[in-house]
């Protein structure tokens, strides 16, 4: 019903004038009437980047220079604002197209075949034939290692003070099996510490995939984790901090995890 209301409305005659030549739903029932324009087309619809939109509102706002006083008034130009905001995001009636839900199981990606089609469509939208990824300097993938291990030294710092006590009243008489003891968490919290920050890179290569418009290469990793993904903290924490640590580095971090 939804799509057959839209294809009509794709029809509507153009002609206000001649009210014999002109059609804006009513015939079929609609009130009130709809016009075309409020049907958005496939071309319309994009993404919303925050920090462009913030852009777009900061510069259609004026602040009035005013000595002596505390608070200063702020003026919005909102004609220009409107004038800006349908320039760059038109929102409208859609076309329901039918997607059968699909069910996948955790870790059955083939992650080299997911990079793979991620390429191939960069190439196509490149006129230079580029692929998306690129090798990541070595010094940023030192600053990763560094980050997962620091990760995992704090998990293990916590619970080793919550359990500092018990340790004491059970081995008195044994140091050498809690050392042990605690150097096996170390190592587990190290694995659990690597292995989140490998399904951090997974999950954002497979999001990647699924694009129909690949983000910008430059795009910095850690904030689209955090920001467009909305991962947990474990999983974007070594990468957050890496400014210069872009989309275009994954596949040589996922080879490197």
């Amino acid at each position: 019903a939804n799509n057959r209301l839209i294809r009509e409305c794709y029809q509507l005659r153009e002609n206000k004038e001649d009210e014999d030549d002109f059609d804006d739903g009513t015939k079929l029932g609609l009130q009130p009437g709809l016009d075309s324009q409020h049907i958005s087309r496939l071309s319309d619809v994009v993404d919303i980047d925050e920090e462009e939109f913030r852009e777009i509102v900061q510069e259609c706002t004026q602040q009035k220079l005013q000595y002596g006083g505390d608070k200063v008034a702020y003026t919005l130009n909102l004609r220009l604002l409107e004038t800006r905001l349908r320039d760059r995001y038109i929102t409208g009636r859609k076309f329901i197209i039918e997607s059968p839900i699909e069910f996948e199981f955790a870790g059955q990606f083939n992650i080299p075949q997911v990079i793979e089609k991620i390429n191939y469509a960069a190439e196509k939208e490149s006129t230079d034939k580029l692929k998306y990824f690129q090798k990541a300097p070595e010094t940023l993938v030192s600053i990763i290692k560094i980050n997962i291990q620091q990760r995992a030294a704090l998990n293990f710092t916590d619970i080793a003070n919550d359990d500092n006590n018990n340790y004491e009243q059970k081995f008195n008489d044994g140091g050498g099996l809690q050392e042990q003891q605690r150097n096996q968490q170390q190592k587990q919290r190290t694995l659990d510490a690597y292995a989140n920050a490998l399904q951090a890179v997974e999950q954002t290569l497979i999001a990647l995939e699924r694009q129909k418009n690949l983000p910008r290469q430059s795009y910095a990793l850690g904030t689209y984790m955090k920001d467009n993904l909305h991962l947990y903290p474990q999983e974007y924490d070594p990468f957050i901090r890496i400014q210069q640590l872009q989309l275009k580095h994954l596949e040589h971090i996922w080879k490197y995890l």
